[in-house]
């Protein structure tokens, strides 16, 4: 079942963007750098869901109800269940631009919550200044490749 594209911007892919630009500039492909970036984003969501298990800041999530604990099994943590949503994290690029992208019906409520519902946000997606200059360090490279 397929859900809205949710968007994440930040701080840190403002500042990451535009240094990119200038950097692009120097270079005759920019998609494959922009392929390279959306691989990226990809892996460190992936990451932030199967081992961080904390927004972009570092902030734990929080826990699940006492209640709902009870339903869980051992192999589940708070946004693994089957895998379903760290399977359906993808990348995305073009020549200018850079993403990756989650369609389950349910992301949308993981990523901002559900007061409704009494479901807290726990925030997957998202740049950290890490992962911005992880990325800046990666694009570094390409570029001194490519020149």
């Amino acid at each position: 079942m397929a859900g809205a594209v949710l968007e994440i911007k930040s701080k840190e892919l403002a500042t990451l963007n535009k240094r990119l630009v200038k950097w692009f500039a120097k270079i005759d492909k920019p998609s494959e750098a922009m392929e390279l970036i959306a691989t990226h984003l990809e892996s460190q969501t992936r990451r932030r869901i199967e081992e961080e298990r904390a927004d972009s800041e570092s902030r734990a999530w929080p826990e699940w109800s006492e209640k709902y604990a009870k339903t869980r099994h051992e192999n589940q943590n708070l946004l693994q269940n089957e895998g379903d949503l760290v399977d359906d994290i993808a990348p995305d690029s073009g020549a200018d631009f850079a993403k990756a992208y989650v369609t389950m019906i349910y992301a949308r409520t993981h990523q901002l919550g559900d007061k409704k519902r009494n479901i807290p946000a726990r925030p997957y997606l998202g740049l950290s200044k890490v992962n911005a200059k992880d990325i800046e360090n990666e694009i570094a490279k390409f570029i001194e490749a490519a020149l």
